[in-house]
């Protein structure tokens, strides 16, 4: 049960990795075996909520509620920064940012310089209390479901779409709904998988 596999990473060396309950395991592909790499048991501030991405340094980050902890890409342990406040949600944009959702606003946190700014351009106008859900959409762009619009935001031209735009469809998911996963298609047509099918 301790060692069930959450999910699936992979690094930008292209090496494989599992996240469980007690740690990060990484493929051996000489013995065909995993090796904890990271271990959960020794202080590590992690729970079921919590968020792993890699970014494209291949350092591992392990967010919580309230912190991010930092290895590098030989999974050497970093440190530990806090955010200073509870964090409901976030999006890694693939680059340098990674961007937190406050119950009061949304924050950005920069990867490179270490820093948490209230720079995140157009977001500004997209009230937090209001976010059903938030995932990557692509490579440059995410999708902001609220309750009562969509959004589509692109991290490098700073671009913030509603769905009056063409390439969103008007769909507002009630509270019977819960939103899995969201996935655009090559034509522009964007699908969500939610505990109810896919819409």
């Amino acid at each position: 049960y301790n060692n069930y596999t959450m999910r699936i990473l992979e690094d930008n060396q292209g090496r494989l990795l599992t996240l469980t309950r007690t740690g990060i395991f990484l493929l051996n592909k000489e013995r065909a075996a995993f090796d904890k790499v990271i271990s959960f048991e020794n202080g590590v501030d992690f729970s079921i909520s919590s968020k792993v991405f890699i970014d494209n340094l291949g350092q591992v980050w392990i967010l919580s509620e309230n912190a991010l902890q930092r290895y590098d890409n030989l999974f050497n342990y970093q440190g530990k920064y806090e955010l200073n406040g509870t964090v409901g949600a976030s999006i890694y944009d693939g680059a340098s940012s990674l961007y937190l959702v406050y119950p009061d606003r949304i924050r950005r946190f920069d990867l490179s310089s270490m820093q948490l700014t209230d720079n995140v351009g157009r977001l500004e106008q997209i009230v937090p209390r209001q976010i059903i859900h938030i995932s990557a959409l692509g490579s440059n762009q995410m999708i902001i479901i609220t309750r009562d619009d969509h959004y589509c935001y692109n991290f490098i031209t700073n671009a913030l779409y509603s769905h009056t735009d063409n390439n969103l469809p008007y769909w507002i998911p009630s509270e019977r709904f819960v939103i899995n996963s969201v996935t655009k298609s090559n034509n522009g047509t964007v699908y969500f998988a939610t505990n109810n099918g896919f819409r």
